[in-house]
Formats: C-alpha cells, structure tokens, sequence
C-alpha cells in the first residue's frame, strides 16, 4: 500500500508539470488563432454555454476522444473526469462523484448521479452500461444539482449527447479487431430527406469479444462480450424558429459478461462451499490467474433496451421552449455464484429487473439584455418489476436446524411518479458581475407490492408491501465575477435532494430521502492568447440520511440512512498547447469524505455489535488522485502522426463503509497510449491503441457477500490489458 505522502508527492508533480505552460514564450500573431484551444460549448445547465464561461465544475469530452482506443463506456469516464469513480457490480452502474453515488445493492435502488442521454432520464443503474456510440459529447457535472435536475443528482449529472443529422449527405464507419478476440465495428449516414426541411441519421455499433477469463470447473469461458446497438433520428424543421428532433434506439447483449470474481475469504475459512467438497479457484489452481473462476454456475448476462425521445425547440424573439418526451423499456437478468465454489452449495443468485419508463419534460426561457428567467417542470414515472432469487439446495447440509431445499425470494414492483417544479434566474449587475438564483420543489410517491421468501428458516412470502411519499424544496444561489476578459471567479450554494426508496421485496421499512448542502467556489481562467485553460474549485458537502447498502446478520440486503457525513475538496483541471506539436490535460483532486455520524452493524465480524463508524472513510471516494495526458504530432509522408500517451493514478479504496482490508483497492496507475495516421484529406485514419498496458489487476468493485455463503470476497475487475487497431473513414 503506498503511503499518502508518495501521493501528495505525486499529484503535486502532475500540478507542476502541468502549469509550467505559464513560462511558455507568446506565439507571433500569425500563429495565435492555430494554437488557440477550441471552446467547447456545453448544454448540461440547460442552456448553451461554454466550458470557460460556466460557472460550474463541469467537464466534457468531445467526439474524438470517445471510442474503442479511449472513453468506449461510462467506466473510462473516471480516468478523465476529475473525482469521477466507476465501478460495475454485477452489471449495475455504481458511478461516484466526490464520494458520493450508489452503494445499494437491492433491486430498485436509484443512483445519486443523474444520468440523461439527450436530455431524457435513463432511470436504471444497469441501462446505463450500455455501450457509447455515434456520440457527440459527453458533459459530466460535479457537485449536487438540485435545481435544474431534481430527484436523484446529490452527486452530479453525466449529459450523453448523441450526433444529430447532418444538412448534406455525409458518413461515418470504423472497424477495429483487437486482442481476446475482438471484433467491433461501428458507422452511421447521415443526410436530407427533404431539402431545408427534413434530415435523417442512422448508427449501429456491434462488438464482440472472447472472454477474460475461464470458469476453469465447466470449461466456459467468462466475461465474453456480446452487444449490439442501433439508432435512428429524424430532424423536422417546419419553420425557421421549430424544430422537432425524434429518435428511437435499442440494443441487447447476450453473453457471459459481469461475472463476480472471487477474491478470497474474510473472517470465515473454509466456505460452506469447501466443507461440502467443493473448491474455490485457490483450491484448484496454484496462482490462478485473477479472471478466472472455479463454479459449478457460469455467469450469465441478458439484456435488452429500447427507448424513444422526442425533442422539440422553439424559439421567437425573447422566448424559447424545449419539450423533451422520453419512453424507455429495459430488461435484464444476470446470473452469478455468490458462493465462488464448485460445489451446488445454495449460491446461484438471479438477478431480473424489468423496467418501463416515461418522462415529460418542459422548459421555457425568456432573456433580456442584462437579465433571463428559465422555468421547468418535469413528470416521470416507472414500473419497475425485480426478483433475487436463490435455490437453497443442500442448505441443511450446513445450517442447523434449516429446512432442505426451497428459495431464498424477494420479488415485486414499484411504481415511481416523480414531479419537479422550478425557476432559476440570472441577472447581469454589470458587465462583469451576474448572480443566479434557482429553486426547485420536487414529489415523488412510491408504491411497492412484494413479497420476501427464505424457506430454510421458514419464511415464506411474507408481503413486503408498502408506499411512501416524500417532497423537498432545493434553492441554489451562484455568482460569478469576471475579474479579467479571460478570468471568472464563482460561488455556489446548492441543496441536493436524493428521493427516498423502497428497495423490492424488502422487509425493513422505506428508506428517508438524503440530503446535502454544497458549499462551493472556484476559478476558470484562458490563458497564453487560449493556449492554456485552466478550472479549479474547492467545495464543501454537508450531507444528512446519506443512504447506505449492506448485507445484514440474516444475509438479507439492506439501506438503511446514516446519520451525516462530510466531503472537502479541490479540484483543478485544464488543457495546453504547448508547441505546433505538442498539447498536453490534466487533472488532480485531494478529497476528504468522510462519515460524520454512523452507528450500524457489522455482520462478517461476529460478537463485536453495534459499530461506530464517524471518522471512516465514504466507499468510493479516494483521498487523491491525479491524471495527465499528452498528443505529439509529426508530420509524415503527407499527413499527420500522432502519438497519445496517458496515466492516471487513484489513491487507496474502500468499498465499504467498515473500511476494512477485505474491501479494498490500494493505490493503482493506469496506463493508455495509442498512435493514429490521419493523411492531409481527413477521409480515413488508422489508430494502433492498448489500453492498461502495465496489465494491473484492479478491482473495481469488491463486496463481503452474506452469512449465508461464509462471507466471501466477491466483485468485479477493469479490464486487463487490452490492444488493438482501428481504421476509420469519413464521407
């Protein structure tokens, strides 16, 4: 385990190198506008903004950085996004923004970062995973967004904005074949329907991939990859100032992905598992290789989704509207061995949630000169259907008094109406000083049907039934001050809101809401003629009822609200041209998250009760972290060679609240480099990338799994090290 102080060394070094770009000489004016950075104009605070000019801590990537050989998925987000932690369980999105994001592991829990794609919710933590394609950027917010998202943005928001159809015919294709096996390939055309009025654009992306690893007891290989997408989008504009945008999507994988890897044992040993007979990988294979598994079941992962939004802008003078309408529908079910032996030790779990979806989302802006209002109002609602399900076979082997066979049950719905009413306001003092001031009112009411089975100790279909509704007001206030043409101060105070759950087939009571005040200031500055851009922040988090998720004594899956917690931070992030051929970003982070309050129990450590937990550190939340990237480009036999190196290093993990050894990621680098040929006509390119090429074994997600199995270690990993080569065209 690296020491905090090699830590702080090196984020201060990736600081320093980074703001040697202050000494850089000015470029001769004809040079200026070539090396100027391109403003990248983002839409994740409601309206039309550029990076520099918000005052926020937001970040975005633009469609050239998304793709196979770089972000291919919302789990690479985290190695350029500052503060971001992204950790896939079981095939659920456990993203994290300065410590704060999903640590439920029950069926119906929401995610604490609101995740939209076209502005439309993707409610489920699992439909998030899909794959990313055809995109044209991604914002990612930092900080609680009350106001202009509502329900379930205590973290921040992650914006997916997909390509929208072109004026001319135009198009797009890529084929990459890498190692493991794989074989993507992914394009789109684009172009007019009717001229002036009506454009079209269709995208697909397929990937396929051999497995990580083997489930060395059946033979089967594990972590394959199995995924398809498609998208359509029709763009009418009936009039100069309408335009209605409408675009269906669906997708669907089938395959051995997501399987939990076994990762020893914690306070018990043997498992139930090995005193039957059965082995773990450590039993049957002398230094077994990390990916593999030793089960009597192999990992199983289907799912499907298809959606549907439709989005219409109307602007006339001072006024606009946007109406965004969004139907979705998902489905999955992921398999597992949660006991992580050979033996049918009453371990295969079933995951299956269904889940349909329709939102309703309504904004009107009116501006004036030094002065605009935005109003919103929003409805969404969810039916959601979800099922754990585990067959107790040969339990009584092992539990006293436990009745043979049967089911370990929970299963039922919950219907979810969420609305959110708000207005925000910015008003311009002068030309240099602007004050927002916003405030949202948001009502969800939940209403749950189930039923909770655990046969061996005679509990059969108990209702869970129940409902509950909750409301909150959320006010934010911001000021920014422009202390130069290319240098903006801000403040932010801002109330979060999570809404309250009612987890499926859960026997303890509905959970109350959480909520956190955000105390925030930070900087954004151009510097060098826009050679540099620089942003920093440093924030406060005062949170209360932060919902937590464990296993409890009866190995049954529980959230449960601790008392408070507190989060401090800074944050500073840019980008530089430092030569014709040479550009370097950045980011470095200190984070301090910890509980304030929490007094819970703590099942794998048998006979020491009731735990005080203030002063442990928040799951997910790494004390620092740092990431610096660098393009080199070299003229070569009429085009442009570019060499791509980046590393990123995230300070020590926990993934529990406990904060113990058996729930922990030390400190890790990731490596990524690529090299790509672009000829002076742009048409096509072609890119050799490898990504974690040091080949580290990090665990992205690490659980103590319940009493019932001995208390295994289980989780999930990030890709090995990965490579290969993508060729790229454009028409």
């Amino acid at each position: 385990m690296s020491s905090p102080t090699s830590g702080v060394r090196l984020t201060l070094a990736a600081i320093v190198l980074s703001l040697v770009t202050f000494t850089l000489p000015p470029l001769p004016a004809a040079a200026q506008d070539e090396q100027a950075i391109e403003e990248v104009i983002v839409t994740a605070t409601r309206k039309e903004t550029t990076l520099t000019d918000t005052p926020a801590a937001i970040s975005a990537l633009a469609a050239e950085e998304l793709g196979l050989g770089a972000v291919e998925d919302v789990g690479d987000l985290q190695y350029r996004i500052p503060n971001l932690s992204v950790a896939n369980q079981f095939g659920v999105n456990r993203a994290f923004i300065r410590g704060i994001g999903l640590t439920s592991i029950e069926l119906g829990a929401d995610g604490a970062v609101a995740f939209h794609v076209d502005g439309a919710i993707i409610a489920r933590p699992a439909a998030q995973l899909a794959s990313y394609f055809d995109l044209e950027r991604v914002e990612v917010l930092r900080g609680p967004q009350g106001t202009l998202y509502g329900r379930g943005a205590t973290a921040g928001a992650i914006n997916v904005v997909t390509r929208k159809p072109t004026e001319v015919f135009s198009g797009n294709g890529s084929i990459t074949a890498g190692n493991y096996g794989l074989v993507a390939a992914e394009g789109g055309i684009s172009g007019p329907l009717v001229e002036d009025k009506l454009f079209f654009r269709l995208a697909a992306k397929t990937v396929d991939r051999d497995g990580y690893g083997e489930n060395l007891f059946t033979g089967t290989e594990i972590n394959t990859r199995d995924h398809q997408a498609f998208r359509g989008t029709l763009e009418w504009r009936p009039a100069d100032e309408l335009e209605i945008t409408v675009s269906g999507d669906y997708y669907e994988e089938d395959d051995t992905n997501y399987a939990y890897q076994f990762f020893g044992p914690t306070t018990i040993d043997p498992l139930f598992g090995q005193l039957l007979g059965g082995q773990t990988i450590f039993d049957a294979v002398a230094n077994p290789d990390p990916w593999d598994i030793y089960s009597d079941v192999d990992p199983k992962n289907d799912r499907e989704g298809k959606g549907a939004v439709a989005n219409i802008r109307w602007e006339r003078g001072k006024w606009s509207l946007r109406s965004i309408t969004s139907y979705r529908d998902f489905y999955r079910q992921n398999v597992a061995d949660l006991d992580s032996t050979s033996f049918d030790a009453f371990g295969r779990i079933t995951y299956t949630e269904d889940s349909e979806t329709l939102s309703q989302e309504l904004l009107v802006t009116y501006a004036e000169d030094n002065w605009d209002l935005l109003f919103g109002a929003m409805y969404f609602e969810e039916d959601l259907f979800g099922s754990t399900f585990v067959p107790l076979n040969n339990i009584e082997l092992i539990v006293p008094g436990a009745l043979p066979g049967g089911t370990f049950d929970q299963k039922g719905t919950v219907d979810i109406e969420a609305l959110g009413l708000f207005v925000q306001g910015t008003y311009n003092f002068t030309d240099r000083l602007s004050a927002t001031l916003g405030v949202r009112y948001s009502e969800e009411d939940r209403d749950h049907v189930g039923s909770f089975t655990f046969s061996a100790l005679g509990i059969l279909g108990v209702p869970t039934d129940k409902s509950d509704s909750w409301d909150a007001v959320t006010p934010k206030l911001v000021v920014d001050y422009q202390l130069t043409p290319t240098t903006m101060i801000y403040g932010n105070i801002e109330r979060g809101f999570k809404s309250g759950v009612i987890n499926i087939g859960a026997i303890n009571p509905a959970v109350d809401p959480e909520f956190v005040w955000n105390y925030e200031v930070g900087v954004k500055t151009q510097l060098m003629d826009n050679r540099v851009q620089l942003a920093a922040s440093a924030f406060y988090y005062d949170y209360t009822d932060l919902q937590v998720g464990r296993v409890d004594e009866t190995s049954t899956p529980i959230t449960e609200n601790a008392a408070e917690a507190r989060n401090t931070g800074l944050e500073i992030e840019g980008n530089a041209v430092l030569t014709d051929a040479l550009s370097v970003d950045f980011y470095a982070t200190y984070l301090n998250a910890e509980f304030d309050e929490f007094d819970t129990f703590e099942p794998n450590r048998p006979g020491e009760g009731e735990k005080d937990l203030s002063g442990n550190t928040l799951p997910n939340a790494p004390e620092l972290t740092w990431f610096i990237g660098a393009n080199y480009t070299v003229p070569l036999a009429g085009g442009d060679l570019r060499f791509r190196g980046e590393i990123s290093w995230v300070d020590d993990i926990y993934f529990t609240e406990f904060n113990n050894e058996d729930a922990f990621q030390e400190s890790y680098a990731m490596t990524n480099a690529s090299v790509r040929y672009t000829p002076a006509s742009g048409a096509w390119n072609i890119e050799v990338w490898g990504k974690n090429l040091g080949d580290e074994d990090i665990k992205a997600n690490n659980i103590v799994a319940a009493p019932l199995f001995a208390f295994p270690q289980v989780g999930a990993l990030y890709p090995p090290r990965t490579y290969g080569a993508t060729i790229s065209v454009n028409f």
